[in-house]
Order: C-alpha cells, then sequence, then structure tokens
C-alpha cells in the first residue's frame, strides 16, 4: 500500500523484496512493477517480477520478462545468479525447466542459460532433455566445471554411477573453486561412495581450515557413513567457531535426541532462530514436545517462538494444524490449512495435508476430492499421485484408477518404499495376493513401517501362511502399539490381539 502511494523507489523495493521473500509472488509483480516505474535503472525489478510471475506459474508471462532482461544486460551472467539463488531453490522444477527450455533455444550461445534449463530438467527428471542441453553446452564451448557438474547429476539419476565418476571429461579442472570441490563430494556421497567424499573433504579442509562450508560438509558426510562420533565433534567445532551456528545447533539437537536428551533437544532446537533450517527445527521441537506429553506442548512451543520470530508464522501454522489434528481438533486444523492456502494456493504440501486432515475426520468425498485437486495441480509428483491412488485403493473400490494412479507414481519415483507399498495393497485389494506380496515383501525390507507390515500380515494371512503372518504381526505389535491400523489388523486376524493383551 506504501509503494503504491508514494514515489519512492526504496518504498516499492522493499515491497517487492517482502513479498518475494515470503512467497507472495502475485504481490510481488505488482510491485516490482511499481519499482520498475519509478527506477531509472528498472532492470532488477523487472527481474523479480519476471521470477514472481514464474513461481506463480504465469509462464508465458515470466519468460517474456526473462527474455527482455537477457537481451538487454550487459552481465547475463550475473542475470543467472540470481536466477540461481532466488528461484531455482523455491519454483516448481516442471516451470523452470519449461521456462528455461524455451529461454535456451532463443539463446542458444549463452551457456548460463542452458545450464539453468539443465538444472530445471534435471530437478524435473527429465534426463532426455538434460542431456540434449548439456550436448548444446559442450558444442558451444561452455562446458565448464558447473557443467561437468550437472552431467555427473545426470548420470547418477539414469544410474550410470561408474560413468559418472571415470568418464576423464567429467573431471573438474584445476581451477574448480572450493564451492564445486564440496558439491563434487556431496555427489559421491550420494552414490555411497561416502569414503571417497571424506577423503575428498578432508584435504580441502587442510587447504582451507577457516572454511565453515567445508566443515559442515565434512560434518554432514561423516554423519551419513555412520561415522557418528566424527560428526558430532565436527558439529562442535562449527558450533565453536561461531560461523553457520544455527545448522550446527540443529544437528547437535539431532544428537541429543538420537540420545533420548529430549529436553536438551528442545532447547537446542528452539535457538535455532535463522539460516535454511529454522523451520525444521521447530517442527522437530514441536513433534519431541507432542510425544513426551501431548499435542498441546507441541503448540505451545511454536505458538511461543512465533511471538519472538513472527516472520515464520505463516509457515508454522501448518505444523500447527497437524499438531490440532493429532489431537483431534479438525476444524481447527482445517482452519489453518484453508488460511495458508488461501495465501500459497498452490502449495503441494499444504493441499496433501489439508486432504489428509479430512481424511482423517471421515470426510472421504472431501478428503478424495482435496486428494485429485493435488493431483491435477501436480501431475507429475509422485507424491501427489499415490496419495490419492493409496486413498482410492484402501478407502473404495476405484481398484482400476487407483493402480494406474500408483503405477505412474512408480514410474516417477521407483524406489519409493511407500509408493511400493501402495501398490502392494492395490493388488491386494485386487485379489492377487501372490503379485501383492511382492511388493508387500520389498517395501518392507526397505521400510519398517507398521501400515506395511499390517498390509504384508495381512496378505500372508490370506495366502494361508498363518504362522508367518502372526508372527509378523506380533512382532511389529510390539514395535507400534499404538497404530490405529496395525491395532485393527490384529484385533480381525489374530486371537492374542490388543483388545485381549495383558
Amino acid at each position: 500500500q506504501a509503494a503504491a502511494r508514494r514515489d519512492s523507489v526504496e518504498t516499492a523495493r522493499q515491497a517487492t523484496l517482502v513479498a518475494f521473500e515470503f512467497g507472495f509472488d502475485r504481490q510481488a509483480v505488482t510491485a516490482a512493477q511499481r519499482w520498475a516505474a519509478l527506477s531509472a535503472s528498472p532492470d532488477t525489478a523487472q527481474l523479480y517480477a519476471s521470477m514472481a510471475e514464474i513461481r506463480a506459474g504465469e509462464l508465458k508471462a515470466g519468460r517474456g520478462r526473462m527474455a527482455g532482461i537477457i537481451e538487454r544486460s550487459a552481465d547475463v551472467t550475473a542475470v543467472c545468479d540470481a536466477v540461481d539463488k532466488h528461484l531455482l531453490p523455491s519454483t516448481r522444477a516442471e516451470h523452470v525447466a519449461t521456462v528455461f527450455q524455451r529461454l535456451a533455444k532463443q539463446f542458444d550461445d549463452t551457456p548460463c542459460v542452458l545450464r539453468l534449463a539443465v538444472a530445471g530438467q534435471l530437478a524435473a527428471r527429465d534426463y532426455d532433455a538434460a542431456d540434449a542441453s548439456l550436448a548444446r553446452l559442450q558444442r558451444i564451448g561452455g562446458f565448464d566445471n558447473d557443467a561437468r557438474l550437472l552431467k555427473i547429476s545426470s548420470l547418477i539419476g539414469q544410474d550410470q554411477d561408474e560413468a559418472a565418476f571415470t568418464d576423464p571429461e567429467l573431471y573438474l579442472d584445476a581451477d574448480a573453486t572450493v564451492d564445486q570441490q564440496v558439491e563434487l563430494a556431496f555427489l559421491n556421497a550420494r552414490v555411497e561412495d561416502t569414503d571417497n567424499a571424506i577423503n575428498m573433504l578432508e584435504q580441502l579442509r587442510a587447504e582451507h581450515p577457516d572454511d565453515a562450508e567445508v566443515l559442515e560438509a565434512l560434518a554432514l558426510v561423516r554423519l551419513q557413513s555412520g561415522d557418528l562420533n566424527d560428526a558430532r565433534q565436527l558439529f562442535l567445532e562449527l558450533l565453536a567457531s561461531g560461523k553457520k551456528t544455527s545448522n550446527a545447533l540443529y544437528y547437535m539437537a539431532r544428537f541429543a535426541e538420537r540420545n533420548r536428551r529430549a529436553e536438551q533437544a528442545v532447547r537446542m532446537y528452539a535457538q535455532v532462530d535463522s539460516g535454511d533450517l529454522v523451520l525444521a527445527a521447530q517442527r522437530r521441537a514441536a513433534s519431541v514436545l507432542a510425544q513426551r506429553t501431548d499435542y498441546q506442548a507441541g503448540l505451545e512451543h511454536l505458538e511461543s517462538f512465533i511471538t519472538r520470530h513472527p516472520r515464520y508464522g505463516l509457515e508454522l501454522s501448518t505444523m500447527q494444524a497437524s499438531l490440532y489434528a493429532d489431537g483431534g481438533f479438525y476444524e481447527q486444523a482445517l482452519t489453518l490449512y484453508d488460511a495458508y492456502l488461501a495465501v500459497k494456493p498452490t502449495a503441494e504440501f499444504a493441499m496433501l495435508g489439508r486432504a489428509d486432515v479430512l481424511l482423517r475426520a471421515d470426510r472421504l468425498d472431501d478428503a478424495i476430492a482435496a486428494f485429485r485437486d493435488a493431483a491435477d495441480a501436480y501431475p507429475n509428483s509422485a507424491t501427489s499421485l499415490n496419495a490419492l491412488g493409496y486413498t482410492l485403493a484402501d478407502r473404495t473400490t476405484k481398484y482400476r484408477e487407483a493402480e494406474k494412479l500408483i503405477d505412474r507414481a512408480l514410474e516417477l519415483d521407483p524406489d519409493n518404499s511407500a509408493i511400493i507399498d501402495s501398490k502392494g495393497w492395490v493388488l491386494f485389494r485386487r485379489g492377487r495376493f501372490e503379485e501383492a506380496r511382492g511388493y508387500l515383501e520389498r517395501a518392507w525390507a526397505d521400510f519398517q513401517d507398521p501400515e506395511v507390515a499390517a498390509h504384508l500380515g495381512e496378505t500372508l494371512w490370506r495366502l494361508g501362511e498363518e504362522d508367518e503372518a502372526r508372527k509378523l504381526l506380533q512382532e511389529a505389535w510390539q514395535r507400534w502399539p499404538d497404530n490405529d491400523i496395525l491395532r485393527d489388523t490384529v484385533d480381525r486376524l489374530l486371537d492374542d490381539g490388543p483388545t485381549t493383551r495383558s
């Protein structure tokens, strides 16, 4: 409102930056246009307008504006860097891929535009398109270290791990930056080659002993490799350095939680008040408190944190909604989700969270409609497709549609244990018990979960393997005595289920 009423470049700039940072994309476009109209150098404002349009799904407008910026810019690399920093992490991958694939055709001799196209294509798992863009980069002489890292990522995504790390053309040049070398180490860790990743990071640390990014990367890879003591010591060093303090506190809190020091964990989580992990930290703190006492303790923590740090109130409201739902207060949960979606109507996780609350409230038709909305908005999201498919399989008789949705989700994410479980369960519901068993055993081997145990136990029972089913269900019940789905399965199938258990 202030930007609209005043002829102030600075006010319009502030309005744009606040709106963009918090995801109010349409307001960001309006404010950026005001900023551009008042500014003698409007391209920065136009860049924010373009990024906000792309993020809001207005792809044609965003692409046209971005093309104009690139044409006029004396420093296209700076434009690409801004997109890489501000747009890529917060935007649907397919939107970035669509926009920059078109821009890459228009500016096919501009390496950084091609690299942005590849980044979007990889995030959207469109490996053929990514490889075509990378080939174009090679032809125009733009195959630098950043492009090599993108090619390695593409090969890993296509399960060509050996080629990713043995092709000499993909070796980083001697002038590789520290950030590029850290990224290469993380790519090694991504394919479980943590020993090589650790060796690379240890060498980098010797060369750059004061670099907090290197220290944190080494701690994370040590954590991934299972070297918990070494990882904890490295996070302590990071905390003592005074750099990346919030990240160090978060991981130290995870160690405290792992060692069942809940109060210490919550205290450290509460101190994480900036950086990329602040929301994750407060959600973990609320979850720990809810598990120790009840949902109300988790709500009180979030309310206290939001009072001290109101900038995080909107995002933490969805955690509040989840806690209300856990307490059985479904209307309060739905009110919070509706308020969030009024601001960010295409937030997938909020759409799915709201649908799940409707399901828990036994509003099945409304829940299915909400899951459909998410699947329609995100047709290439394995998560949304699986959520709808599993709900149809579990709660209706629309098994054919459910199986099609689940099969599409499996194409997109073939190693996801939850989706593999969904496939097994829809096969069970269709009476194909032997096929179901194969999927459910695979899911159980990778994902020890009470619902998977219930599904596999019931399948074994229907196949006549009652002793094996009984053993599985009894062991699962010992581990998860509060799971409703497991309780129902044990009650129906076993004589010594939870209702008769001492």
